[in-house]
């Protein structure tokens, strides 16, 4: 490595494209970090170097305390390094090994990644990758704790993801969609879940294994189990964020950061990063452990240790020595909460328009309807009052998610349907609707044509979401109408503005003979769907065929088309 400008000091980890080394810049003494790329032939996940170089301009100009600035790149003929601002630390997957992050902290490093993923939304440059080896926290001189993030759209460089990467990255990447700043908000959360937990909501090798794992996972559950000491409005902000279905996500940085801040009662927020001093020799800053090597998934919740576990120095993350002096901290704490106020002043209009532009119907984003208020019904659904914001009757489709077709999780067995009588009558679209107020709550609509239940291919809208039911759930070959344990049901959202409606596209006109509506049967949920409507729709969407007044579902209700 060329040592005319940077020199390395001690090789701190070996990741999948490149060895990383603490050096110095010779010049001014200071620490930096340094990224020697691994050639082509040495990693199947290399840089493409190129490439790297045309955004190096770009990523030079992005510049925040919880990033680590891209300083310069040094390319030779044998070498190519990457030098970037350096900060002592460790990244989240060894930090959550040491130590568990007390809820005050959790929310305060929630607080200051979500600041840094705003630079990139405003920029329209997102990160691409904020996966835990990408985050480095440290503990702060002034108290707290400091994250850091790296790697600033590397990813997009690469021709072939590591591990981590998919572990982590957000569903929809998976079908080789571009990385967004919504897709930077569930692997930011995913990455504060592992923080949280030690542990990594899904791992596997193949997308579809991996895509059938984020569609079965329940942060909001797992989080309950594993961290109780963590309060409800934390727990539903971090549930918004790693949802399936990016619709139910929320749609910007700066929607995400504003539900956040209200609940922001406590937790330090520090302005810029620990610094290491010329000169200062530290101890390794990362786990021995290769960075993809798999974690196993704990079952039982951490609980705190008693004491301080002593541990060695050489396992230690290099930081400075806290002052104990209440003086200081209390002027710490002043000049932290003018700075704050000066930031917000002068960034809020930014904020406001970046929220403008990305506005939303709430059923769509499926955002908590205030995460500084009460903790929200969770593993019951007695009320079952929606987590979100009274929503217009705004159309959600199943296409929007493409992939949960394929990688929905193993239906339950169907009951096989006897032959209707009759020709039926020809149709393309299938409505369900409930006239007035109501809620609709269906585990399956089956469609059959000629023997065969046809609605499995057809693509379902409704008129609002609530409760992660979404309307493709009711087309998913599943018929268990238990929602709180198969979650296989389909939910409208009793807040919204008139009648609830479901609706399948069947993409031609065919012959229909008859139709199955299976009924929601945990709790008395099922009540809902007394005076249903069903009708079938032709091409032009005229109605031709109706049954309306009908019987609940017991918990199924069969109709032949044409009678």
């Amino acid at each position: 490595m060329p040592d005319d400008h940077f020199h390395p000091e001690k090789l701190l980890a070996a990741g999948p494209s490149a060895k990383v080394y603490r050096g110095v810049e010779t010049a001014t003494g200071r620490k930096v970090l340094l990224k020697a790329l691994l050639h082509d032939d040495e990693t199947p996940f290399a840089l493409d170097r190129e490439k790297l170089q045309l955004l190096a301009p770009m990523l030079m100009q992005i510049r925040h305390p919880q990033i680590a600035g891209l300083v310069t790149l040094v390319p030779t003929e044998d070498e190519f390094a990457i030098i970037y601002d350096f900060m002592p630390g460790m990244n989240i997957r060894a930090f959550a090994a040491e130590r568990q992050t007390s809820a005050a902290d959790l929310r305060a490093l929630a607080v200051q990644l979500m600041h840094a993923l705003l630079v990139g939304e405003q920029l329209r440059q997102p990160h691409g990758d904020p996966k835990p080896s990408n985050l480095i926290i440290a503990d702060h001189p002034g108290g707290g704790l400091f994250v850091q993030v790296q790697d600033w759209a590397l990813s997009l460089t690469r021709t072939a993801h590591p591990p981590e990467t998919r572990w982590f990255c957000a569903p929809e990447l998976h079908a080789e969609a571009r990385p967004t700043s919504q897709s930077d908000l569930f692997t930011a959360a995913a990455s504060l879940f592992c923080l949280a937990t030690n542990s990594a909501p899904a791992q596997g090798e193949e997308a579809d294994d991996l895509i059938q794992q984020w569609m079965a996972f329940d942060a909001g559950h797992v989080l309950r189990h594993l961290r109780p000491d963590l309060d409800q409005p934390l727990i539903d902000w971090f549930a918004w964020l790693m949802r399936f279905n990016p619709i139910q996500r929320p749609q910007s940085v700066a929607q995400a950061l504003e539900m956040l801040m209200p609940t922001m009662h406590s937790g330090f927020m520090p302005m810029q990063p620990p610094q290491m001093a010329a000169g200062t020799q530290t101890t390794p800053l990362t786990s021995a452990a290769h960075p993809n090597a798999p974690k196993p998934k704990p079952v039982t919740p951490k609980s705190p240790p008693s004491a301080p576990a002593a541990t060695s120095a050489a396992n230690r993350p290099a930081v400075l020595e806290k002052k104990s002096s209440g003086s200081r901290t209390a002027i710490a704490v002043m000049l932290n909460l003018v700075a704050l106020t000066l930031a917000g002043f002068f960034c809020w209009p930014f904020i406001q328009e970046a929220i403008a532009g990305w506005k939303i119907t709430p059923a769509e984003s499926g955002a908590p309807k205030s995460l500084a208020a009460a903790p929200m019904p969770a593993a019951t659904d007695k009320t079952d009052t929606p987590p979100t914001t009274a929503g217009s009757k705004a159309k959600t489709t199943a296409a929007t998610n493409p992939s949960s077709k394929a990688a929905a999780p193993p239906a339950k067995k169907a009951k096989s349907a006897p032959a209707a009588a009759g020709a039926g009558t020809s149709g393309r679209y299938v409505r369900v609707e409930i006239p007035g107020k109501g809620i609709i709550n269906l585990a399956e609509v089956q469609i059959f044509s000629e023997g065969v239940n046809i609605a499995l291919k057809g693509t379902a809208t409704q008129s609002s979401v609530s409760w992660d039911g979404t309307p493709n759930l009711a087309i998913d070959g599943n018929t268990d109408g238990d929602k709180t344990k198969g979650k296989s049901v389909m939910h409208t959202d009793g807040r919204a503005a008139g009648s609830p409606w479901w609706q399948v596209d069947l993409g031609r006109e065919v012959p229909l003979q008859k139709i199955v509506l299976w009924n929601r049967t945990d709790g008395e949920f099922g009540e809902r769907s007394i005076d249903l409507i069903v009708q079938v729709l032709d091409a032009q969407k005229k109605v031709v065929w109706e049954k309306d007044s009908l019987p609940k579902p017991d918990p199924s209700l069969e109709l032949v088309v044409g009678k």
